[in-house]
């Protein structure tokens, strides 16, 4: 049985990190205070809303999270499992989207598929084909000869 533990911890910044460790320490018996300079916690856990579009800062995906799987298991015993909107991947057809739009200058959306089952032959065709739209479309509004 290991030894219960007490005292006063001052940790500095409410990023995962911070707010992880703050509520181990809180959970084995420490008095914990965590200080932040920003207006709101999270580090890169935060998100921004501009022009009505949302902003996610920080993690956008996160493995393991099945049932026994290692960080179930960490948000599990930190207590914040249910409070984590989690949503599987893939769903539509698409794995990952990239949004490029400098208003109505030029824009570009390059989609990364989500083939069932992922192998080589499915997915590199058309990631390849993208890429190529996503270089070729960069070359000819960035690059000035």
């Amino acid at each position: 049985m290991t030894e219960a533990r007490t005292g006063k911890v001052l940790i500095i910044g409410s990023g995962i990190g911070g707010l992880s460790t703050a509520i181990i320490l809180a959970k084995s018996g420490f008095d914990v205070t965590v200080l932040e300079k920003n207006r709101k916690p999270g580090g890169l856990l935060r998100s921004f809303t501009r022009d009505g579009i949302g902003c996610e800062v920080g993690v956008h995906y996160l493995g393991s999270l099945g049932k026994g799987q290692v960080l179930r298991k960490f948000f599990d015993y930190l207590g914040v499992t249910d409070d984590i909107p989690v949503s599987r991947m893939g769903r539509d057809g698409i794995i990952d989207r990239y949004l490029f739009d400098d208003s109505d200058k030029c824009s570009f959306q390059f989609d990364f598929p989500a083939p069932s089952p992922p192998t080589k032959a499915n997915i590199l065709p058309p990631f390849c084909g993208n890429f190529l739209k996503y270089i070729l479309f960069f070359r000819t509004r960035l690059i000035r000869p």
